[in-house]
């Protein structure tokens, strides 16, 4: 029994000096082994054991100090009796999952920009998605700058950008129009819950992928192509 015990509190040892090694890269001693890894022997009893350990070839020590690394035979040896190889599996699922998770917003959201750079290029109105993260992206502010209706007023064009840099009074009036599943909405002039966009039309969708959602849509004066914008956001919608 005590030959049994003896040879458990060598694997014991063997096991820490390892595990620590690989976390720390520097030598283990046996002070470092019984603060760190609660083996209930005295540092003398772990000195001993060390020097077995040390004869087998298991562990050896790189220089005069009392710390010991392993051995490629102490690495086997700890491969084949010590990992648990099981016991990291739903852990790195997990992380995977997480990761492969961020990785694809990563790229939907660089999707999206894509996205409002050609719906500004195509329509020649501004363009704007929501974002997870709850801010407005948009492009094209200097096209509606050129429109005829903005030139004169340019009061109620830095009111239309202060409104799309804002973001949350924008997301908030998106979020509340009632919308069909699909459908690509129309909101005219008057019909804006916001002042400051009254002269304005906005065309938009809801976007879902990844578990991200938002909307995407244009933003112009009254005097705009209504059938044209409206096929490009629907257009984006079916193709997202």
């Amino acid at each position: 029994m005590s030959r049994e015990k003896d040879d458990e509190r060598k694997r014991l040892i063997l096991n820490a000096i390892i595990e620590d090694f690989i976390s720390t890269s520097i030598p283990v001693g046996s002070k470092r082994i019984v603060e760190t890894w609660q083996i209930k022997v005295s540092p003398a009893t772990i000195r001993n054991e060390m020097a077995s350990l040390e004869e087998e070839e298991l562990i050896f020590s790189p220089h005069t100090s009392s710390g010991r690394i392993p051995t490629f035979k102490g690495y086997r040896k700890f491969v084949d009796d010590f990992v648990d190889f099981e016991r990291n599996k739903k852990k790195i699922e997990n992380i995977f999952s997480k990761k492969i998770k961020e990785k694809k917003i990563e790229r939907f959201r660089n999707e999206i920009y894509d996205i409002v750079g050609l719906l500004a290029e195509i329509t020649g109105e501004v363009s704007f998605a929501t974002l997870p993260e709850k801010r407005t992206f948009y492009l094209g502010v200097s096209k509606i700058l050129k429109k005829p209706e903005f030139i004169s007023n340019p009061e109620k064009s830095s009111e239309i950008v202060e409104i799309l840099e804002g973001g949350e009074e924008f997301i908030n009036f998106l979020e509340s129009t009632p919308m069909k599943e699909g459908e690509v909405k129309i909101v005219i002039g008057e019909e804006n819950l916001i002042p400051q966009i009254k002269s304005c039309s906005v065309l938009f969708c809801e976007y879902n992928k990844y578990n991200c959602s938002g909307f995407l849509g244009v933003l112009g004066p009254m005097r705009m192509k209504y059938d044209f914008i409206h096929a490009s956001i629907d257009f984006i919608q079916n193709n997202l």
